[in-house]
């Protein structure tokens, strides 16, 4: 005569579960490289797509007015990139919110024109509800203009791009805008120029 069996015939041995969460946290394990791969992919594009629409922005500023915001009242032009007031003063210029100290008459956008449409999510809101143009990694994107009007505008690293009004460029996943024995070479960096 056959004894009966303790463990029923429905249930998982303890082997079986370990053998099921080893198998789960192998595949785990090999998705998770190229998912975050394919996250990096996707905020280089957002990074490529704002420094494309800013752009875009500033070449139809260009286009009406015959001249940069750094030529008529907007923002300084300097040997740095400009500033988060500055940034925040070109903000309000593209997006026709510009007016002056009195309220009653625009500044450097005198036909108040919506040069560039955003989305809140896409910029940084800090102190007094300035608005600044982010990458998709929270650090404010860098913006340069000609600042002596050679048509030339001076980067990282000492280069120099020829024929170019203004050059605007996210420093990407590193967040840094690191050079290697002097020479501009970070390949992680979005930039309008690419």
């Amino acid at each position: 005569m056959k004894t009966p069996s303790i463990r029923s015939p429905k249930s998982f041995t303890l082997i079986e579960l370990i053998t099921v969460m080893a198998i789960i946290a192998l595949l785990v394990g090999i998705l998770m490289p190229a998912l975050w791969g394919a996250r990096q992919t996707a905020n280089k594009a957002k990074a490529r797509a704002m420094i494309s629409s800013l752009s875009s922005s500033l070449q139809a500023y260009y286009n009406e007015y015959g001249s940069l915001p750094t030529d008529s009242g907007g923002v300084v032009p300097s040997a740095n990139p400009i500033s988060a007031a500055e940034r925040y003063r070109l903000f309000e210029i593209l997006t026709g919110r510009d007016v002056t100290m009195d309220g009653a008459t625009a500044g450097a956008n005198p036909r108040r024109i919506i040069f560039m449409q955003y989305r809140a999510a896409d910029y940084e809101v800090f102190a007094g509800n300035n608005t600044n143009f982010v990458d998709p990694w929270g650090i404010a994107c860098a913006i340069k203009f000609d600042d002596d009007g050679d048509n030339q505008v001076e980067i990282w690293g000492g280069a120099t791009l020829k024929t170019a009004s203004f050059a605007i460029w996210s420093y990407g996943p590193d967040k840094t805008n690191s050079t290697i024995n002097g020479n501009a070479l970070n390949t992680d960096n979005v930039a309008s120029w690419q």
